[in-house]
């Protein structure tokens, strides 16, 4: 049995649970091909997660305290398999001064893991131009016998030309052990005037700051300083192609806590808006030779050279039916080598109710350095195709159906071995050399919804999705591969799911 259940006691207050719920989600994720250290951030889909959620949104350029992907997704036993949600509860108490929410969620159990239990907890207190706040989060994972509370003390005031936000990290990890860590950034937005304001933000997360139990943290160990600026720049004359141009700059200086200077990065942009509205942007990215502590995955440091990228993009105005934009982009993303892209997007209005989207990218590089998890470095040469697209048919008001397609496929050859000597830049290669290998994903979904009151839908979802990795000297066709993919998928899904208020 399952239900569903929500209560509005007054109009500042509501109460909404649910008790082995479905969970699954009516719109898939995005295909994203990840190679680096750095763990993908997905969005949550799901109603419950979604929903009024506001509150417990607190976050930085490098974490999110409350990442509710995390409920609900693998459990801690040997099969690693997503977990069932045996009941979770929201409250909400908002006022115009003070809010407060709390939610609490408990995994169900599986054949060999015990089930995860949640709670997060947020106050907020405004005041005038400032506020001040506090959430908390404790999770406990008793397969591994783990427990962990993180909390965050936000604060922001914002008057006349100053803004000024920061949050107060800190985290408790029991396991083996008890590590305690802390962390906190601050920023400083200063607007001198309508055309021109500058940022300041500091980020210093320590070596044991923990948030992955219950949130997100791309990385700890980080001391970090950013200063940019952006000026808006209107020509006097009619007779000028632009109407007006963006400048902006940026640089960045970090640096871990063993005192290893990590890539400086510098940013130069300008978005300069023609009369009919189309946009030409320009940017170039450049980051200094520095130390990469994070590709090895914990088996050292390796001091890279500088790197650069060069990128511009055409956006057509928004007029009519037709919208498109064009990405052309010269980079480094090895050593020496060089890689160059391009991307196509384009959105085009078939009817009033019918909305094509769809994009296309090819990228070429000779020079792909990636990592793995025994800290060897490898330089490929590679090629990367995506292509995505979408329909959106809303066929009556209540109505709607869509229709979206993903994939991808990474092409890599010759692969070396990089040698380092004394974790510095590489002097020598090894003659060891890499298998090449190809690897592929597809998904294919269609989504059918029906709103017959408000809050109450229907939803009929076919999914479909296929992987696909293979090494050798020579690789299948794309059309090969998607056909093998289409024939043999991974997930052949057929979901139907009701949401009924009353």
């Amino acid at each position: 049995m399952r239900l569903d259940f929500l209560w509005k006691p007054t109009v500042n207050q509501q109460i909404t649970a649910t008790i082995n719920p479905d969970f699954g989600q009516a719109e898939s994720d995005e295909l994203i091909a990840n190679f680096s250290a750095v763990e993908t951030l997905y969005s949550d889909k799901r109603a419950f997660f979604t929903e009024n959620q506001s509150l417990f949104d607190i976050k930085g350029n490098d974490f999110e305290m409350l990442n509710t992907r995390r409920i609900g997704g693998n459990s801690d036993g040997a099969d690693s398999e997503p977990s069932d949600i045996l009941a979770a509860v929201k409250y909400l108490n908002t006022h115009q001064t003070f809010d407060f929410g709390l939610m609490v969620v408990t995994e169900d159990e599986s054949e060999d893991a015990k089930g995860k239990q949640f709670i997060s907890s947020r106050w907020l207190y405004k005041y005038k131009q400032s506020y001040i706040g506090q959430l908390i989060n404790w999770v406990d994972r008793p397969t591994i016998n783990r427990s962990a509370i993180s909390s965050a003390i936000d604060y922001g005031f914002d008057k006349d030309k100053v803004n000024i936000e920061g949050k107060l990290l800190y985290s408790q990890i029991r396991h083996k052990d008890t590590v305690d860590g802390i962390g906190g950034t601050f920023n400083l937005n200063y607007r001198t005037n309508r055309q021109w304001q500058t940022d300041l933000g500091l980020t210093w997360l320590d070596k044991d700051i923990s948030l992955n139990d219950m949130g997100y943290l791309a990385r700890n160990n980080l001391k970090k300083i950013k200063i940019s600026s952006d000026y808006l720049l209107i020509p006097n004359s009619t007779n000028s192609p632009f109407r007006q141009i963006d400048w902006h700059g940026s640089a960045i200086f970090s640096s871990n806590f063993q005192q290893e200077q990590l890539p400086q990065k510098y940013t130069v942009a300008m978005t300069a808006k023609t009369q009919n509205n189309a946009k030409v942007i320009t940017t170039i990215n450049y980051a200094t030779s520095g130390y990469d502590d994070l590709i090895s995955r914990g088996n050292g440091s390796i001091k890279l050279t500088q790197r650069q990228d060069y990128l511009i993009q055409y956006v057509s105005p928004y007029t009519g039916k037709f919208h498109y934009q064009v990405d052309l982009n010269y980079l480094q993303e090895g050593i020496n080598g060089w890689a160059n892209s391009v991307k196509l997007s384009a959105d085009y209005a078939i009817t009033d109710q019918v909305i094509f989207s769809g994009s296309a990218s090819h990228l070429d590089s000779d020079d792909w350095l990636i990592g793995n998890s025994l800290g060897k470095l490898t330089s490929y040469q590679r090629n990367f195709d995506q292509f995505n697209v979408k329909v959106l048919w809303s066929m009556f008001e209540n109505q709607e159906l869509s229709i979206k397609g993903q994939w991808f496929s990474i092409e890599a050859k010759n692969g070396e071995n990089i040698s380092f000597v004394n974790n510095k830049a590489p002097n020598s290669q090894l003659s060891l050399q890499e298998s090449n290998f190809k690897q592929s994903q597809l998904t294919l979904q269609f989504r059918y919804r029906y709103r017959f009151a408000p809050l109450s839908d229907v939803y009929l979802v076919y999914a479909r999705n296929g992987s696909y990795f293979e090494q050798g000297q020579q690789f299948s066709s794309h059309k090969e591969i998607i056909r093998n993919q289409f024939e043999h998928p991974d997930v052949d899904l057929l979901m139907f799911k009701i949401r009924f208020m009353y």
